[in-house]
């Protein structure tokens, strides 16, 4: 069942440019509304912390933007009749593509102003009751059309919101390992100003854990030994695909490993997009039906679920999946009938063993009436004398 939506509003000036693209420089406060009622979640702005201020600016120079703020969802929301956005997971594919972007600004939002932060180590340990608050936040600004009739549609927002919620803490441990070095004290200079301090004060004690630095420094380890970093930013290479014409995964994924200066990532992603791109050729030559992202998997490899290189919620060619060979089919018929006569032989043993019960209980019988038998015959022959 869907959850009730929570319309996410911000306070704006009455007089307020909407057509500005300028990036908002204040930051936003959540005046939290009580999870069991359909209220607004009101954000209001305000220039109150300057340690978020600063995180924010630093943030901005390092990225070229700040934080998601939600204006341009709202902007959009106000141009479709006040209407949420409708989202629509294609035929076939586990993702939406229209207003893609936006989902993922908003699945952010919502995780960095409504998600539990005390005593949580992980997504999982997020109570289903606060969950239930983040698919609220996201039903106010988006229309899922197939939330009740498809459920790789909640699997999707629930891996989007998992993923999120894991970003965010990282954002936090980076704000807090900058105030360290400041020469702040991190517990008295939360960063955000709608964090409870009771919540910020559980994420400084995580982060001081040692459980947590010794996770923390192997995870830094395995980012370190990734073959090839990326340069698509959040829009997922399946989006971005679908927005080139014709699309083509395999120039998607060409983009999102190029730099502004048009060379690739590094030697690594170079060889690839060759590899990529002269099997595609050979098919074009070849006569054969081009099927990107089967090129995908045959070059960049599998990963369990879902199309390597297209991102999330993209399934993969059932035939790369599950092959369906004559000589599959054949073992898969032999290892059929094996289990039919396994299960034959396992119903005649137990016929064997009830016969064999049976027999044990009427040798049992016999012995008892020969022994009164016996008894019998030895009085009978004492009396006769």
């Amino acid at each position: 069942m869907a959850p009730s939506g929570k319309r996410l509003k911000r306070n704006c000036p009455p007089n307020t440019n909407l057509q500005s693209e300028q990036p908002p420089t204040s930051n936003s406060t959540l005046e939290h509304q009580s999870a069991t009622t359909g209220d607004d979640i009101q954000i209001n702005s305000n220039n109150s912390n300057p340690t978020q201020a600063l995180a924010n600016e630093q943030r901005k120079q390092k990225k070229g933007r700040g934080p998601t703020t939600g204006k341009v969802i709202e902007k959009m929301i106000r141009a479709n009749g006040g209407k949420p956005l409708e989202i629509v997971f294609p035929e076939g594919c586990c993702k939406p593509i229209k207003y893609a972007a936006q989902l993922a600004s908003g699945i952010g939002y919502v995780v960095r102003h409504l998600s539990s932060l005390k005593d949580i180590r992980t997504y999982d340990d997020i109570p289903n009751e606060k969950k239930q608050n983040l698919y609220g936040g996201l039903m106010g600004w988006f229309d899922f059309k197939d939330w009740e009739t498809d459920p790789n549609v909640e699997k999707y927002v629930d891996d989007m919101l998992q993923n999120s919620y894991r970003q965010w803490r990282n954002t936090m441990h980076i704000d807090y390992k900058m105030l360290k070095a400041t020469g702040k004290d991190p517990l008295t200079s939360c960063p955000y100003d709608w964090i409870e301090q009771d919540e910020w004060k559980s994420m400084c004690d995580w982060f001081k854990d040692p459980i947590f630095k010794k996770k923390s420094e192997a995870n830094t380890k395995n980012r370190a030994m990734l073959p090839y970093p990326h340069t698509g930013g959040s829009k997922s290479n399946h989006v971005r695909a679908q927005e080139m014409v014709p699309p083509s995964a395999i120039d998607a994924w060409t983009a999102a490993h190029i730099k502004k200066d048009g060379q690739f990532v590094n030697n690594a992603a170079k060889s690839l997009d060759d590899e990529l791109k002269e099997e595609r050729r050979q098919c074009i030559e070849n006569g054969e039906i081009v099927n990107e992202v089967k090129i995908m998997e045959n070059v960049l490899g599998k990963r369990a679920g879902r199309a390597k290189g297209l991102g999330m919620g993209v399934i993969p060619p059932q035939s790369s999946r599950k092959p369906e060979s004559s000589a599959n089919r054949a073992l898969f018929e032999e290892l059929k009938q094996c289990k039919e006569k396994i299960q034959c032989y396992e119903e005649r043993i137990q016929a064997q063993d009830t016969q064999i019960q049976n027999l044990v209980q009427s040798q049992q019988g016999i012995q008892e009436m020969l022994q009164e038998f016996l008894i019998w015959k030895q009085k009978q022959c004492g009396g006769s004398s």
